[in-house]
């Protein structure tokens, strides 16, 4: 595993929600890149969608606190959306019907690919349609 990841809706709200299914896992594998001094690459539409997630819960503010420490912090890039880049998500969205991806994964996946990513904190099984290890759904290394 490289030293920089992906980082889903799935893994922010593992980590902002107390009740949240994947809250272990993402506080593991947290954990693990601490220590490994590892970096988190993530985008704007994915933290829009854990602002929208948490918008009527407890969690609210940690998401927006959440949000702007991704924005600070210097070992995670939040990759920003250009229409250009929208567009082409549409298009990666619209060629494959035959799959239930959000265009926030179809987004995630091309950003993924331009940087030559394979490992996503996610336990979504879509990140798996798509080629790519969903971190969430294994335990990280001892």
């Amino acid at each position: 595993m490289k030293g920089i990841v992906f980082a889903d809706t799935g893994y922010w709200l593992g980590l902002v929600r107390q009740r949240d299914n994947w809250r272990r896992q993402a506080r593991a594998w947290k954990s693990w890149l601490q220590a490994k001094r590892g970096r988190i690459v993530t985008t704007d539409l994915v933290l829009w969608e854990v602002l929208n997630a948490a918008s009527a819960t407890a969690g609210r503010s940690l998401a927006a606190e959440l949000y702007w420490e991704c924005r600070r912090d210097r070992n995670c890039e939040v990759v920003d959306s250009s229409p250009e880049q929208i567009h082409e998500a549409v298009d990666h969205y619209t060629r494959h019907t035959d799959k239930a991806w959000s265009l926030t994964d179809c987004r995630s996946f091309l950003v993924m690919r331009g940087r030559r990513l394979q490992d996503a904190l996610a336990a979504d099984h879509h990140f798996v349609q798509a080629g790519f290890r969903a971190l969430l759904l294994e335990d990280p290394p001892q």
